[in-house]
């Protein structure tokens, strides 16, 4: 994973430098920013496969990327488990609405 590293490094570099230019747009340091999120999230996963091969398959065509899919279906999938997050959220926000804190404390609000 050494190499991963490196690319992480070389992303907090390039973004460092990026920043160091005159803006010629308003959008521009977002998007760039967003380009680098996306950059990180793919060596992120990268260091997950690593780790939890059985929760995040391999899929580069050998052997061992075909085993991991019969792994992987023993996890619920992502909308049963959001379902199962929006119900708990909804839940507990039935039972005690704004956490005892009025919309002033949760928005800042001073109307």
């Amino acid at each position: 994973m050494e190499q991963e590293e490196k690319v992480l490094k070389m992303l907090a570099d390039t973004w460092n430098e990026f920043v160091k230019l005159d803006n010629q747009h308003t959008d521009e340091q977002r998007d760039f920013c967003d380009g680098i999120h996306k950059c990180q999230y793919i060596i992120g996963m990268r260091f997950a496969r690593k780790y939890r091969e059985d929760i995040f398959p391999i899929k580069d065509g050998s052997k061992n990327a075909q085993d991991n899919k019969t792994a992987i279906k023993d996890y619920p999938s992502y909308l049963d488990c959001q379902k199962k997050f929006d119900q708990a959220t909804f839940d507990r926000e039935a039972t005690n609405p704004n956490n005892g804190h009025s919309d002033r404390e949760m928005y800042g609000n001073d109307n």
